[in-house]
């Protein structure tokens, strides 16, 4: 993408031009992804803060609290589900 920056009133409070590239925000990731594989967190006036990768699913385990059955007898089933 081609940026045409033009003389004029300053906006925001950067005072100059943010002189390196801003990674692009990977959807499926859940972050700004470096080239190289690393995750930043980028600030409005374009630092960029080194951080881990988001965890998939935000990091929720989907099967907290849900009892493993394939193993289990119907008696056992039945005692681990809450009633």
């Amino acid at each position: 993408m081609s940026v045409t920056v033009l003389e004029g009133r300053i906006r925001g409070q950067v005072r100059r031009p943010i002189e390196h590239p801003i990674p692009k925000f990977d959807e499926e990731l859940g972050a700004y992804v470096l080239p190289d594989g690393g995750a930043v967190l980028v600030e409005r006036d374009g630092t960029m803060t080194p951080t881990e990768l988001p965890e998939p699913d935000g990091g929720v385990d989907l099967d907290a609290g849900v009892p493993q059955v394939e193993d289990m007898s119907s008696q056992e089933l039945l005692e681990a589900l809450p009633i």
